[in-house]
């Protein structure tokens, strides 16, 4: 895709994502809270709608298990590692 706009969101966007789905998925059970499973960016993307939408998410999620999360720890702001040679 070269469309610029395509390529124009952010991390905030996904987390509306999961309100939204977390919503849909309540709404079409019947009101029923879920649990979230999140995976890699799954992950990142429920933390940062934790961040932004906690009071809500609580009407629709029951639980949430995170595993794998992709975050840098401190990558960019600490010098690489380094090791002596044996």
């Amino acid at each position: 895709m070269e469309d610029e706009a395509y390529w124009n969101f952010t991390l905030d966007g996904f987390a509306e994502d999961v309100l939204a789905n977390m919503k849909a998925a309540s709404k079409s059970s019947g009101d029923k809270k879920g649990t979230y499973y999140g995976y890699s960016t799954g992950t990142s993307q429920m933390l940062i709608a934790l961040s932004k939408y906690e009071t809500e998410l609580l009407n629709y999620v029951q639980k949430v298990n995170l595993l794998a999360p992709c975050t840098l720890w401190g990558a960019f702001a600490l010098p690489p590692p380094t090791f002596p040679s044996l």
